[in-house]
């Protein structure tokens, strides 16, 4: 948690199919003073349950408030980790590695949900991480090797921001994260499908 009041993101009732969010850096007001700071976010320590995985499936429903430029990620470990952001066009991200865009979608102000899929069992980056958005398979854009195992020396995990250490925050999110689910391992196609079956009844997206 951010122990800096005016750096602490917002609860925000009623927003995506009649439930909460927690709103990161967004303009407007709220009961408890939402201001559009710009360096919202929220920090979880330890979080070594992450390290040296073999396998890991991450789960966010999101909205972006904005599609300017500049990058900015809903969740990030301290080493580039479990990444997921946008650059204003692209949707993209980081895991075990190596970076990764998602094609032929361009960021807009509508609520989704990705499910990014880490199998450090599979052959090559597009055997090993998979994306789906908003219930479809997504072609990723890879930067560098995809490892076969997460990192080993990750301590922190980030709501809403980047950073190298807990004191180090940047590329802020700005919009919502209605909702993180994390495996330790790579889920089956099944509970894949089962998992966007949740997804839909609860958020209608």
């Amino acid at each position: 948690w951010n122990s800096t009041g005016g750096a602490r993101p917002e609860w925000f009732s009623n927003q995506i199919n009649g439930k909460g969010v927690v709103r990161f850096n967004g303009p407007g007001s709220s009961p408890t003073g939402e201001d559009g700071d710009t360096n919202e976010t929220l920090t979880i320590n330890p979080v070594t349950y992450i390290n040296s995985l073999a396998g890991a499936t991450m789960v966010i429903v999101y909205k972006s408030l904005s599609t300017a430029s500049g990058t900015r990620y809903c969740c990030s470990t301290d080493v580039g980790g479990f990444q997921f952001g946008q650059n204003g066009t692209q949707y993209v991200g980081g895991f075990a590695g190596a970076t990764y865009t998602i094609d032929s979608t361009t960021v807009d102000t509508n609520p989704h949900h990705v499910i990014v899929k880490f199998d450090g069992s599979g052959s090559g980056n597009t055997g090993r991480l998979k994306a789906r958005l908003d219930g479809a398979d997504v072609a990723l854009t890879y930067t560098g090797t995809v490892n076969t195992t997460t990192s080993a020396v990750a301590k922190y995990f980030y709501g809403g921001a980047t950073g190298t250490s807990s004191t180090n925050q940047t590329n802020f999110w700005i919009g919502d994260i209605a909702e993180l689910l994390i495996w330790t391992r790579a889920l089956s196609t099944v509970e894949v499908l089962a998992v966007e079956d949740y997804l839909t009844n609860k958020w209608a997206i």
